[in-house]
């Protein structure tokens, strides 16, 4: 009795996996292309198949096995289906924040940031206000005001800055209290160590945006007097 229930089981796998290759065949004629999965899937069709063609009738093939790999090969198909889907979600999900940034960005045109750099503007009133990244044990801390010839027009002394990011505000009055006028200026500061030797320190400066970058996938704001750099670099947006 045993014998007859399985080959019973037997018979209808094959007639289940007959129906599924029915099904891969008429899918074919749709589309051509198939995954890792479905080939893994389709190998091992054409497999059972050979098998159930030619077994023995005395000891036929286990139909509850070729059921749970039937199955287990199907969850793999799924998965990979889940997968080309959850790529294709998250590219139009990077998408639309790239348009997004694109428009954050292209707002900012015209408008001062607050960005790495040395040059800026000076309208001959308003006063400046920049910073300076001070490391740790940087010693006196010195920024120098350069004309757009190159020439040394004020000095403010920060003396023993704290670590960190410190506020630098200039009013564009010289050493001997005469106001300077409209220009591009220079601010470079520097730090001298307990050996006396000096570093030059980063400096955030105030500069218009004056176009963005959307080549190779990546955001760029050019901005007046700076050059290019990441909208990540700003750090201040006026």
């Amino acid at each position: 009795m045993t014998s007859i229930t399985t080959m019973s089981n037997s018979s209808d796998l094959y007639d289940r996996i007959n129906a599924a290759n029915k099904a891969s065949s008429t899918s074919a004629g749709t589309s051509k292309v198939k995954s890792k999965a479905e080939e893994t899937q389709d190998r091992f069709l054409k497999l059972l198949m050979t098998q159930l063609q030619n077994q023995d009738p005395m000891n036929p093939l286990d139909s509850a096995q070729s059921t749970t790999q039937l199955a287990q090969i199907q969850m793999v198909t799924g998965i990979d289906e889940l997968n080309t889907s959850m790529g294709s979600l998250s590219s139009s999900y990077q998408a639309g924040l790239s348009v997004q940034a694109a428009g954050l960005a292209s707002s900012l045109i015209g408008h001062e940031v607050l960005a790495p750099g040395q040059k800026f503007s000076f309208d001959g009133n308003t006063t400046r206000e920049a910073r300076v990244i001070v490391p740790e044990d940087a010693g006196p801390v010195t920024v120098s005001i350069y004309n757009a010839n190159g020439v040394k027009v004020d000095e403010i002394a920060l003396g023993d800055a704290k670590a960190g990011m410190s506020e630098v505000s200039w009013d564009g009055i010289e050493e001997q209290g005469n106001k300077l006028p409209a220009g591009t200026y220079k601010m470079i500061a520097l730090s001298t160590d307990a050996k006396g030797v000096s570093s030059e320190l980063k400096t955030y400066v105030p500069a218009k945006v004056e176009s963005i970058d959307l080549s190779g996938g990546n955001l760029k704001l050019t901005v007046v007097g700076n050059g290019s750099m990441s909208l990540s670099d700003v750090i201040r947006i006026s």
